[in-house]
């Protein structure tokens, strides 16, 4: 069922409140009135933890990183058969503009204290517990004090949009502002009630297989 199919399955069951719990209920209301589109973001998955989408920064956004700082984003232990430039971006849009100035940094470091710039490279850039997560091959004290700012800010910048957020726990730790917490919520909740609606389509597909 693709998002489009789905929002038309909301629609249907608006008509019958009966059919569903009420926080779907309140998915529903929101989903199908308000400006969210679920293809906005990458495709959700579901894990046996409940509802885990993985960040990952948009091509367009990535590549322009990569094209104006090459020698950070370099992997030089690759073959070259592969890409050299194939650190993934595990991080969210919103973190674009901090993650672009802390690239700049590093690189006036490199500059001005004229070290070799093929010996300083990123080796994993994501986000763990909520915040940015950045590992180096090799990094001077100014380098770890950059990143170290960079990790700060990231804990009061939405993931999201980019706009003054705070770190939320729940099943998963992320920074949000407080639209973009509700966003996650509603797609949360559709995404479960898509998985439930597939989860029963298959079901019953089984019981009239092995009926």
């Amino acid at each position: 069922m693709n998002n489009q199919g789905f929002l038309g399955y909301l629609e249907s069951q608006a008509s019958q409140p009966k059919s569903l719990s009420q926080p779907y209920r309140a998915a529903i209301a929101w989903t199908t009135s308000s400006t969210i589109v679920l293809e906005h973001r990458s495709p959700l998955s579901l894990t046996s933890v409940g509802y885990a989408p993985s960040p990952t920064m948009k091509t367009t956004l990535s590549q322009s990183l990569y094209t104006q700082f090459p020698t950070l984003h370099a992997q030089p232990t690759l073959p070259d058969t592969q890409s050299p430039l194939s650190v993934e971006l595990a991080i969210g849009d919103g973190w674009y503009l901090l993650y672009y100035k802390l690239c700049n940094e590093l690189q006036c470091i490199i500059d001005i204290h004229e070290l070799d710039p093929t010996a300083y490279h990123f080796t994993t850039v994501k986000q763990k517990l909520g915040i940015l997560r950045v590992y180096m091959n090799a990094r001077t004290d100014e380098m770890m004090k950059a990143v170290g700012r960079a990790v700060e800010e990231s804990g009061r910048t939405c993931e999201r949009c980019g706009g003054e957020g705070r770190l939320y726990v729940g099943r998963r730790m992320r920074v949000r502002c407080e639209g973009c917490r509700r966003a996650d919520e509603v797609e949360r909740v559709a995404e479960t009630a898509r998985y439930r609606v597939e989860r029963e389509r298959w079901e019953a597909r089984y019981d009239r297989v092995g009926g």
